[in-house]
């Protein structure tokens, strides 16, 4: 299937590191609402100089598709912001709020690291809806829906 693309993006760092990055795509044939597809996506990242050092990250995402280029008949919005921790040289604390804006829904999601030797430990919980829709998540493959914890163990060979 034919297809006409443009993009853009840009990176600045003054500071803090500031970024965008837009899309636009017409499909060749007639996809009803889908036929043209604009994105959006702006950002923001720091560390800041606290104990270990503190990275924090703020992003936002807003996609629209239409029958007609920027027409916007359906859309999302999401903002997502994550902050990272070395807590020591193997162990790390990570966060990510995201929030859905369309549909009024936050996601929560807290990691703690901790290397052993040739395994990570991954201590997770979590706090999301029931049935979420974060952009490029399949609806069957929701393996932090609600809310709950779990426990991995990675072998690194």
């Amino acid at each position: 299937m034919a297809e006409n693309r443009i993009g853009l993006d840009a990176k600045w760092d003054i500071g803090p590191g500031l970024w965008f990055e837009a899309t636009h795509t017409t499909f060749g044939r007639k996809l009803g609402m889908f036929s043209n597809q604009s994105m959006l996506c702006t950002g923001i990242d720091y560390t800041f100089g606290l104990g270990n050092g503190l990275y924090t990250m703020a992003e936002t995402l807003a996609v629209s598709t239409g029958n007609t280029m920027l027409s916007g008949e359906q859309s999302l919005v999401f903002t997502g912001l994550s902050a990272s921790y070395p807590i020591s040289i193997s162990g790390s604390l990570n966060t990510i709020v995201y929030r859905d804006w369309k549909g009024k829904q936050f996601y929560t999601f807290l990691n703690y690291k901790q290397q052993l030797r040739r395994f990570d430990l991954h201590l997770m919980v979590y706090a999301n809806p029931d049935r979420y829709y974060l952009p490029a998540q399949s609806v069957e493959n929701q393996l932090f829906a609600g809310k709950g914890f779990q426990i991995m163990l990675v072998y690194n060979h």
